[in-house]
């Protein structure tokens, strides 16, 4: 299988349940750069290693607006500006909104993986 040229960080406090699990399973056969998270702290120091241009920023709908807020304060430090992506249920989809920092915004693992093979 064809792996593809970016770096994946994925946060999500249930990223260890079984439909998770399962996703991560189907990002990591093409992603050989999809690192997983459940701590937002830890998520974003990581980021503040990386040095790669195509960058994804995977959030759960539920850590968004906590991530924003300590994203918003080192945004101006880190090298790489990920693009945001939010993969939430439907039901979250009013509690998010439309924020000019995310990207994308993704209820099945079919639109997120069509959205990463074409960036």
């Amino acid at each position: 299988m064809e792996s593809y040229e970016a770096f994946i960080i994925w946060l999500d406090q249930k990223i260890n349940n079984s439909e998770n699990k399962e996703y991560t399973k189907i990002l990591s056969q093409k992603y050989s750069n999809l690192n997983t998270f459940t701590n937002l702290n830890e998520a974003l120091e990581y980021l503040k290693k990386i040095y790669f241009t195509k960058t994804y920023f995977i959030i759960s709908g539920r850590l968004f607006p906590e991530f924003l807020l300590e994203f918003r304060k080192i945004e101006n430090t880190i090298s790489t500006i990920p693009k945001i992506i939010i993969f939430t249920s439907e039901s979250r989809k009013s509690k998010i909104g439309n924020m000019k920092e995310i990207n994308n915004t993704f209820y099945n693992i079919g639109g997120l993986t069509t959205l990463l093979l074409k960036m």
